[in-house]
């Protein structure tokens, strides 16, 4: 059971779509070319998604669905652009970007929930937050070569890893294989990147991390069980991620305390939580054998499950 429903769709697929897709990017490539990180990501989300739920509805109804179809759109985009060019893309496309990701993640709660400030006030502050962390995660990519890129890479995947763990933790195992899935992807690039001595990221990648991670910390967050200091303390460890390029490898490995905090959030509220009489979230199997609504993914990161977008 923990290989089938966990290992193989969670690590095992995406590590080989990966492979394959960083493989498709080298094809008639030379030189000191990236490995194509966009390809990688995109492709190995897209085959953790599809290896358990299926493939999604289109036109999708609800978060994860069209979380599923940006990341791809905003994957191939990546890299498309780094085929052309090694700068990041111009403004606008970021804006758009994090924009749609905003709409398509917060969808319910705008339509059903919040007024028209509250809506307001979320997806302009979201907005610049999305923005910001976009520039951070480009910076970060941007890291020397050397100790110091290869200590950006390990706090680049300790905190894709450990949002993963963070959402795990929080109840929410659909949207924790789907960030060990981005973590598997960023892996597969940083390896073979190693392997062919050759440069891992560009500036162009960054849009998809950001998609990728931010969304499931949205869908966390507002549609499932994410509480709010661990969640702020995890966007905290993102904005952080610039520091790579800092002047020591304290700096560089500065991003990891907010991390931690938010860790050690999670799992105090993990292990010291009571006992549900009413079984709401369904953590206990249910009687007779049947899937759970957790374990059947209706409730995690879906704005038509069992839980409410959250209130503002």
């Amino acid at each position: 059971m923990l290989i089938n429903n966990f290992l193989l769709p969670g690590v095992v697929i995406p590590l080989v779509c990966a492979a394959v897709a960083t493989a498709v990017a080298q094809w008639g490539r030379r030189g000191d070319t990236p490995v194509g990180g966009s390809l990688a990501v995109g492709a190995a989300f897209a085959s953790a998604y599809v290896a358990m739920t299926g493939w999604p509805r289109f036109p999708p109804v609800e978060s994860t669905q069209r979380l599923f179809y940006w990341v791809v759109v905003i994957g191939l985009i990546g890299f498309l652009w780094s085929r052309l060019k090694r700068d990041a893309p111009p403004w606008p496309i970021g804006v758009s970007a994090v924009a749609f990701l905003l709409w398509g993640m917060l969808k319910a709660p705008i339509e059903n929930t919040w007024t028209p400030a509250t809506a307001a006030m979320w997806l302009g502050c979201l907005l610049i937050v999305g923005l910001v962390l976009t520039r951070t995660v480009e910076a970060s990519l941007k890291s020397a070569a050397g100790r110091p890129a290869l200590e950006a890479a390990a706090v680049r995947l300790a905190i894709v890893g450990g949002s993963a763990v963070a959402l795990g933790l929080s109840g929410t195992a659909r949207l924790a294989q789907l960030m060990g899935a981005v973590a598997c992807g960023i892996l597969v690039v940083e390896l073979l990147a190693w392997r062919l001595r050759r440069r891992p990221w560009l500036a162009g990648d960054a849009l998809v991390l950001v998609t990728a991670v931010l969304g499931l910390l949205l869908g966390g967050y507002f549609y499932a069980e994410l509480d709010t200091w661990p969640a702020a303390l995890l966007i905290a460890a993102l904005l952080l991620l610039g520091l790579g390029s800092g002047p020591g490898p304290l700096w560089r490995w500065l991003p990891l305390l907010p991390l931690i905090a938010a860790l050690a959030l999670v799992g105090w509220s993990f292990f010291h939580q009571e006992d549900d009489p009413y079984d709401y979230y369904g953590r206990r199997p249910a009687a007779g054998g049947e899937a759970s609504p957790l374990e059947a993914g209706n409730n995690e990161g879906n704005d038509e499950g069992n839980t409410p977008p959250r209130a503002a």
